[in-house]
């Protein structure tokens, strides 16, 4: 379990921008 902005679709707090596209 990575804390990756672009693969952590999981982590909407840690990347609320790649939840969005």
């Amino acid at each position: 379990m990575r804390i990756n902005p672009t693969t952590s679709s999981s982590s909407p707090a840690v990347s609320p921008i790649e939840e969005k596209n």
